[in-house]
């Protein structure tokens, strides 16, 4: 099930091949939305690498009224002793924050993780600076598992910590997820 119309105004479907043109603009609009590339070239090769999750289904993008807005992609495992997690890759259009498209993005996502790819735990990484960001991922469950120092170079002579954040998906034997 890759269709869900969560509101009259907001629908959340399954990422296709096409989609790829409101990534790369959002990208671009964004100066590349804190995600680890710094090029036209380098954000190509990450937007390939989210397309390959079109096939698998493991991909969704909300529209709303007609106009695509936000993502939201598992990167999938193909390592068998770690085919239990995925790393997220998430980005709304600037013009949508806060206004509940990436809240509606990880809800969908969590199911679907869950329900559909049977993995115990979203992961994913946020420059510390971006407190909107963590702000959501927190209110959706994620927990803030470490800090990577200096691992983006901003600009040179410019390094940026970053978050690295877990979200468990099943419950334990003993009741705790």
């Amino acid at each position: 099930m890759c269709e869900k119309a969560l509101s009259r105004e907001l629908e959340i479907r399954c990422l296709e091949l096409h989609d790829r043109v409101y990534i790369e603009s959002w990208l671009i609009e964004q100066e590349f939305a804190g995600f680890a590339m710094s090029s036209k070239g380098e954000m190509e090769l990450a937007v390939d690498g989210w397309m390959q999750s079109v096939p698998k289904r493991a991909g969704l993008i909300a529209v709303s009224r007609g106009v695509a807005c936000g993502f939201v992609v598992l990167n999938l495992s193909k390592k068998k002793k770690i085919m239990h997690h995925a790393l997220i890759s998430i980005l709304v259009d600037v013009s949508y924050h806060r206004q509940g498209v990436g809240w509606q993005l990880l809800e969908e996502l969590q199911v679907r993780a869950r329900e559909e790819f049977y993995l115990h735990f979203l992961c994913l990484e946020v420059v510390v600076t971006n407190h909107a960001a963590i702000q959501l991922y927190k209110k959706a469950g994620f927990t803030e598992v470490g800090v990577r120092k200096n691992f983006y170079c901003v600009q040179p002579n410019q390094l940026q910590d970053i978050l690295v954040m877990e979200l468990p998906l099943i419950k334990r034997k003993d009741g705790r997820t």
